[in-house]
């Protein structure tokens, strides 16, 4: 049911967005608590049985966050997957030690990446973009609060 809040086997945290079609689909909201190192949001995530495309990342996702220093993003989603259509607000904000985000979808747009998304990032992060909308993403993330001195490389 959209708006119920779920946690799959690891600890992390989902909000069901739609639970209409084959596959329903939900936001991540939560690293487990006492996640470091590498997290890696999932392009599916199943949970009671049923499976779920994780589409979005939440506001605050990873706020302040100083134990995690890679996000890895599924095919949906730090490697943003290909279904990722949209990150919230300060999803990113004050990750000062991340490393590595690498973008796999190709359909966010001005209107879907919200303002700060990725402000106050660590200045040695690198941000990896397909090459398609590297041009795009480049303005655009800069933009939204990513610091002029993050390198955005295509692949």
């Amino acid at each position: 049911k959209k708006g119920t809040k779920i946690k799959d086997n690891d600890g992390s945290t989902y909000i069901v967005t739609s639970g209409k079609g084959k596959t329903p689909t939900v936001q991540y909201t939560d690293p487990k608590s006492t996640a470091k190192g590498t997290v890696t949001i999932p392009a599916m995530v199943k949970v009671d049985g049923v499976s779920y495309r994780v589409t979005s990342i939440a506001d605050n996702a990873f706020k302040n966050n100083k134990k995690i220093t890679r996000v890895v993003i599924g095919s949906n989603i730090v490697t943003i997957g290909k279904n990722v259509t949209k990150i919230e607000k300060n999803a990113f904000y004050g990750c000062g030690k991340l490393k590595k985000i690498t973008i796999q979808s190709e359909k966010l747009t001005s209107k879907s990446v919200a303002k700060n998304a990725f402000s106050r990032i660590g200045q040695k992060t690198v941000v990896k973009v397909p090459a398609s909308k590297y041009k795009a993403y480049k303005k655009m993330f800069y933009a939204k609060g990513l610091n002029k001195k993050v390198r955005i490389l295509n692949y």
